[in-house]
């Protein structure tokens, strides 16, 4: 997805930077990176949804907080997701300014391959902490979606649960399967079924706020 990117993955964000950098990284992206306070950060980037912007005002593993909400007044840049009408942005702000300054950009979901799936019968899989969202995008943009397949999110997909899916879909007469970025590099690249896989690519587009996003790029 990111090629020539060096990924460091591990508990010790402080380590991995210093593994990072010896490996000549000039820039470090983290995710995850706000709970992680040993480690200095020079942009701070929130990355939050309008349908649920304080995750069931809970902590994991009852709600999806990470931090608490009060610490988004540290925040460099808001990047709010899920939003195409003025009316969303204004609600999100109302709720978001009493606990930051920073500036809020708000972003779209956009399908960069929809005639891939458009019209054609699909089984769809993925190990998402919000499934329906994918399912719904493969709704929007005219795929018959025969069959849905979840795991816990970031769980893989084996050789043998993959399978069992490529036959399932093969008789309710599926013409491919189709999952996100996320699970399809996970997937081996010598895996081989009936049906061929291809990976739904979304990006996304601002709506509102851009000006102050061009400022950190």
């Amino acid at each position: 997805m990111l090629p020539g990117v060096l990924v460091f993955a591990g508990k010790d964000r402080v380590q991995a930077a210093e593994k990072a950098k010896a490996a000549g990284a000039e820039i470090l992206l983290l995710d995850d990176g706000m709970q992680h306070r040993r480690l200095r950060r020079d942009v701070e980037i929130v990355s939050m949804h309008k349908d649920n912007l304080f995750g069931y005002d809970a902590f994991l593993p009852l709600g999806l907080l990470r931090d608490d909400p009060r610490r988004l007044k540290r925040a460099t840049l808001i990047a709010l997701q899920g939003v195409e009408t003025e009316v969303e942005y204004a609600a999100a702000m109302a709720q978001l300014r009493p606990l930051t300054e920073a500036p809020i950009v708000a972003f779209k979901t956009q399908v960069e391959n929809p005639h891939l799936f458009a019209k054609k019968k699909v089984a769809a899989f993925c190990a998402l902490a919000k499934p329906e969202r994918f399912f719904q995008t493969l709704n929007r943009i005219k795929a018959h979606v025969v069959l849905t397949e979840t795991l816990p999110d970031h769980a893989p997909f084996t050789r043998r649960h993959l399978e069992k899916i490529n036959q399932t879909a093969l008789k309710l007469g599926a013409e491919l399967l189709v999952c996100t970025e996320k699970d399809g590099v996970k997937l081996s690249k010598e895996l081989k079924t009936t049906l061929p896989i291809e990976m739904l690519k979304i990006r996304l587009q601002p709506t509102f706020g851009e000006e102050a996003l061009r400022r950190y790029l």
